[in-house]
C-alpha cells in the first residue's frame, strides 16, 4: 500500500542558525549545519491546535542532507516537542515508509505526549519489523491535535538508512565507557546512534558541556539539564 501525505501538513527542514552538530560532536570542519523540522509556513491558531508554548517549533535532529544512518534494527529518534500534553493534544504518531513510500510498519504508532515541553526520544518498538540492512526509510512524526482533520496536525519528516555495523563496533562498545559510546557510533557514521547515545548519557558530568553546546546550536541550551523522556506506544486502537 502506498502512503499519501496529501492530507497532512508537512513542515520543512531548515538548518539552525549556529554551528553544525557534527562540528560540535566530533570537532570536524567544513560540514553543513544540521537540519531540523520547523514550523515555517504552518499556521496553528484555533482551540484544537494550540500554538506552541515554546518559541521553538516542533523539529527533529537530523544531519545536513536529511538522511542519517543507523546500525540498529530498532533505532532511536530525538525530537523537540514544543507542546505540553493537554486534553486536546495528548498524543503523537510515528509512521515509517520504505523508499517507495510503502508502509514499512502496519499502522502509525501512537504515543502519549509528556506533560512538559522539551526533548523526547522515540525508539522503534520491537513489535515492528526490524529495519533491513542497506534499506532507506522515510519517517514521519506528527502531533495529533485534530483527529478529524489530519491536515491541521503539525508533521515533521526525515530519512534513515540502516547500515551493517563494522566488525569492530561491538568491541569498541565493550571497551569504551558508556559516555564515550557515541564516538564508536560516529566512527560508523551512524548519526542516529551517536545522537541517541549522547542523549542517554547527557546527564553525565563529563558530557554536560558538550551536550549544552549541542543544544545551543539549536537555541535550546536552556534545557540541557532536563531529563529526556522516552515516548512509549499506547495500546493498539
Amino acid at each position: 500500500m502506498v502512503f499519501s501525505i496529501s492530507s497532512m501538513l508537512v513542515l520543512t527542514l531548515t538548518p539552525p542558525a549556529q554551528a553544525g552538530l557534527f562540528d560540535l560532536l566530533f570537532g570536524r570542519r567544513n560540514r553543513e549545519a544540521p537540519r531540523r523540522g520547523t514550523g515555517e509556513g504552518a499556521s496553528i491558531r484555533d482551540d484544537g491546535c494550540s500554538a506552541p508554548v515554546s518559541n521553538q517549533p516542533l523539529f527533529a535532529f537530523v544531519p545536513p542532507d536529511g538522511v542519517g544512518s543507523t546500525t540498529q534494527d530498532y533505532p532511536t529518534f530525538l525530537f523537540y516537542v514544543p507542546f505540553a500534553r493537554s486534553p486536546q493534544m495528548a498524543y503523537a504518531e510515528f509512521m515509517l515508509l520504505d523508499d517507495q513510500q510503502n508502509y514499512a510498519i502496519d499502522r502509525p504508532i501512537r504515543v502519549t505526549l509528556p506533560e512538559t515541553i522539551g526533548l523526547v526520544q522515540f525508539r522503534l518498538p520491537e513489535t515492528a519489523p526490524p529495519l533491513a540492512t542497506n534499506q532507506r526509510y522515510n519517517w514521519y512524526f506528527s502531533i495529533i491535535c485534530d483527529a478529524e482533520e489530519p491536515s491541521r496536525n503539525p508533521v515533521i519528516s526525515g530519512w534513515i538508512q540502516r547500515t551493517a555495523p563494522s566488525d569492530n563496533l561491538a568491541l569498541k562498545l565493550r571497551v569504551l565507557p558508556g559516555p564515550s559510546h557515541y564516538r564508536a557510533y560516529e566512527a560508523e557514521n551512524a548519526w542516529y546512534d551517536a545522537l541517541a547515545s549522547l542523549a542517554d548519557y547527557s546527564s553525565d558530568r563529563s558530557l554536560q558541556p558538550l551536550w549544552s553546546r549541542i543544544l545551543g546550536a539549536y537555541e535550546l541550551e536552556g534545557i540541557s539539564q532536563q531529563a529526556i523522556p522516552e515516548l512509549t506506544p499506547v495500546s493498539s486502537r
